[in-house]
């Protein structure tokens, strides 16, 4: 019997197929089609459970297409993102992708620095009392700057006036020069109002005041100078007694004396 090479299965089918082939036609049992059994059809690419693993393929591809086109545009105005004119940035509260127009500054409860934040996130944010918010903070600068300009005023200073000044190069540049009452050892200069700079204080004691040297040549009258180590600092004055008026109270400074405000030096 042919039975080599087949398992006990391959022998019955053979066995049965010689069997049939003996028989005449009218005698021959109908042939069955053969029915998959049920773990094939599970098992078959395309059943149900492949389909839904291919669902959820594209559930996240469709999920992931959304988050890149989320990250390509601000979230609240929906304009898209470029390089140069339209930066992208994070709301450090909620991570959402935002432009610089779309965003504010406010400090949150863990540091106490001013986090950019989404409009919607700023609004739901309680303030932090401890820290002050961009406009106040503006608010205060300029508060600090107008009573710095009233110090500096001429009522309120020991001695003041108009003085061309000159530090490096050839250039004079006209100044406010004053001692203040409230710091009669420090001298401020301060240019014009357009420049939108802030006075600069020069602490007086260790500086030697004199008069120029004789190689020391300028175009201007009634110059007298500041010296403090490598530094050099250049005054004129409009007439003589306004120039020693300035040197001598300025050598007084420059060796710790402090003018007697009730003196009245008197400005010119």
């Amino acid at each position: 019997m042919l039975t080599g090479g087949f398992g006990p299965c391959g022998a019955l089918c053979v066995q049965e197929f010689v069997h049939q082939s003996l028989l005449l036609p009218d005698q021959r049992k109908p042939v069955q089609p053969a029915i998959a059994s049920t773990s094939s059809v599970e098992s078959m690419p395309g059943a149900d459970g492949g389909g839904a693993v291919g669902g959820s393929d594209s559930c996240r591809k469709s999920s992931k297409s959304k988050r890149d086109k989320e990250k390509q545009a601000c979230k609240s105005c929906s304009e898209s993102f470029n390089s140069i004119t339209k930066r992208r940035h994070h709301c450090k509260q909620c991570g959402a992708v935002i432009c610089a127009k779309c965003s504010e500054f406010k400090p949150l409860a863990d540091n106490s620095r001013h986090n950019r934040v989404c409009k919607e996130c700023f609004v739901q944010l309680p303030a932090s009392p401890c820290s002050p918010g961009v406009e106040a903070v503006g608010e205060q600068k300029k508060r600090l700057a107008a009573e710095k300009q009233s110090i500096l005023a001429a009522e309120n200073s020991l001695f003041s006036s108009y003085l061309q000044f000159l530090e490096k190069g050839k250039t004079w540049y006209k100044m406010w020069v004053t001692i203040p009452k409230t710091e009669p050892l420090v001298l401020y200069l301060q240019g014009s109002s357009q420049d939108g700079r802030s006075p600069r204080p020069i602490p007086l004691p260790g500086y030697e005041v004199s008069l120029p040297g004789s190689s020391e040549k300028f175009e201007v009258k009634h110059v007298f100078k500041l010296c403090q180590s490598q530094q050099t600092l250049y005054f004129s004055a409009e007439d003589e007694e306004l120039q020693m008026k300035w040197m001598e109270i300025l050598t007084k400074a420059a060796k710790g004396e402090i003018e007697d405000p009730a003196e009245g030096l008197g400005n010119p």
